[in-house]
């Protein structure tokens, strides 16, 4: 004749990630629900801030704000990646690339994504960047001082001109060719018509099994931030401390979808940020496409033994 409901919430003081605290919100650990898995998301909740609103609406019954910023990852988790990168170790190595040409007068990235032999790979990531120098003085005076700290440091390429042409960028993508055994590119599909005329008169042919579409929409994104979450979480990337690719990563916003599904907010970033976060949104993708080559084939070997 009625129904009794009875929500167990967690106090708004108490530590969310304490296993007391799940402990007292969810009666049915041990029952249905297993506690090493909720201990295991919390603990991804309390070092990737992108993974806590859902986490404490769903396991701890708590209300969330919904405008809450989402970081890709936070500076700590960051930071426990920043092993020493050997550029010329890596030579002849098997990676998969990432390209965002962003617009012209813009920072235009390249990430590649190295991994290692093994059934779970960790990464080792080299960073690309380029920016034309005609174009610095539009940008806000925070980020022209730290462009041009990167420029004399090397970390980023500067082109003459107020912006960047396609066929530099194959160039570099050639020589980068040359010396790193690149799998495959990730592209979004913007802009990308030029750069594959530019690549064919360079003598470069194979593009259809060479260039990888990779949108930067919820549908390929998600999957991706994802993949980039576990390997940050298990710290199994490996960037070097890059001064660019960090502040990049620092400013990248997330956003959802109605579903959960998560991609990178450019328009928020960028304008909130001190810096564009091209960086960000290619070493997701690297990532991303080695997973599909690398990873899911590794894991699908792994449950046929199971």
């Amino acid at each position: 004749p009625s129904i009794l409901v009875h929500l167990k919430s967690a106090p708004v003081d108490a530590d969310p990630f304490a296993v007391e605290t799940i402990r007292s919100v969810n009666p049915a650990l041990g029952i249905f629900l297993d506690e090493g898995d909720l201990v295991t998301e919390a603990e991804r909740a309390r070092r990737l801030p992108a993974f806590e609103p859902a986490f404490r609406n769903l396991r701890l019954n708590q209300r969330v704000d919904a405008g809450t910023e989402l970081r890709l990852c936070t500076a700590a988790v960051w930071r426990s990646g920043a092993a020493p990168v050997d550029a010329d170790r890596l030579e002849g190595r098997k990676c998969f690339a990432a390209l965002d040409l962003s617009g012209k007068h813009d920072l235009t990235s390249l990430t590649l994504a190295f991994p290692d032999d093994e059934y779970e790979p960790g990464f080792d990531l080299l960073p690309f960047f380029w920016t034309p120098l005609g174009a610095m003085e539009s940008r806000r005076p925070a980020e022209q001082d730290l462009f041009r700290q990167w420029i004399d440091a090397g970390h980023i390429e500067p082109i003459e001109g107020p912006v960047i042409r396609s066929r530099r960028i194959a160039e570099a993508l050639l020589r980068l060719r040359r010396r790193y055994d690149i799998q495959a590119v990730g592209y979004d599909r913007w802009r990308i018509d030029d750069l594959k005329q530019d690549l064919v008169e360079l003598g470069h042919g194979d593009l259809d099994e060479w260039l990888q579409p990779f949108g930067q929409g919820f549908k390929e994104m998600a999957p991706a931030i994802e993949f980039f979450a576990e390997c940050a979480l298990t710290g199994r990337i490996r960037h070097g401390g890059n001064p660019v690719l960090t502040a990049c990563v620092a400013n990248a916003i997330l956003t959802a979808d109605p579903a959960g599904n998560q991609k990178v907010d450019k328009g928020r970033s960028n304008s909130r940020g001190t810096t564009r976060i091209d960086g960000a949104v290619t070493t997701v993708m690297a990532l991303g496409l080695a997973k599909r080559f690398v990873a899911a084939p590794a894991l699908n070997v792994l449950a046929m033994i199971a």
